[in-house]
């Protein structure tokens, strides 16, 4: 059973994808806190956000006056229904989704679970609004119970000093690209073994 705060991140993913879409510095939509994110939302930003929340979680378009208000509001429509809707990372602009119960998604997670017997901490490079960022960030959190952490998918961060033994990096395609190219071959392996999936 997902959380309040699991809500929450969904909602902020979704807000800084959305974001990140309209600035040309990509990069700054993961600076902001929250509640900063919220405020200095463009309002046609904004907008596109709140009728993607909505349909993500089940409800009738609506503003909210803080992220805080969303999250309740969301968060009773879930657990009301059960069920989440999840857009396509290349789905831009579109209201093309994929619904999904919550069930489904628990048990593939409960599936892999075997397979990171170990993991002490999930590191999330990965949105939580996208089906396999949510799966894996946040519903094997709670089947493995562990902490997620979350880091900007920068393949030139000091991962020396982010990363622990035990820890699950959670990332996409792209990201591991430019890692094996900043890297020679001996080093990602190393970190592979260690810490990716």
């Amino acid at each position: 059973m997902l959380n309040r705060e699991d809500v929450k991140r969904m909602l902020t993913d979704l807000f800084r994808t959305e974001l990140a879409r309209w600035r040309k510095d990509v990069l700054d939509s993961f600076d902001d806190e929250s509640e900063d994110l919220w405020h200095k939302m463009p309002m046609d930003v904004k907008k596109i956000s709140d009728e993607k929340a909505a349909k993500m979680f089940g409800y009738a378009p609506r503003s909210f006056s803080t992220l805080d208000n969303m999250t309740d509001y969301a968060y009773a429509s879930y657990l009301k229904h059960q069920q989440i809707l999840f857009f396509p990372s290349s789905a831009i602009g579109s209201s093309h989704a994929y619904e999904h119960t919550t069930q489904s998604i628990w048990e593939e997670a409960r599936a892999l679970a075997p397979l990171f017997t170990g993991v002490k901490r999930i590191v999330s490079l990965v949105p939580a609004n996208h089906l396999y960022g949510f799966m894996l960030t946040i519903v094997l959190r709670h089947i493995l119970q562990v902490p997620v952490v979350c880091f900007p998918a920068l393949a030139t961060q000091h991962w020396n000093n982010l990363l622990c033994d035990g820890d699950l990096m959670v990332g996409f395609p792209a990201f591991w690209d430019d890692w094996l190219r900043l890297y020679d071959r001996d080093a990602a392996v190393h970190y592979a073994q260690r810490w990716a999936l």
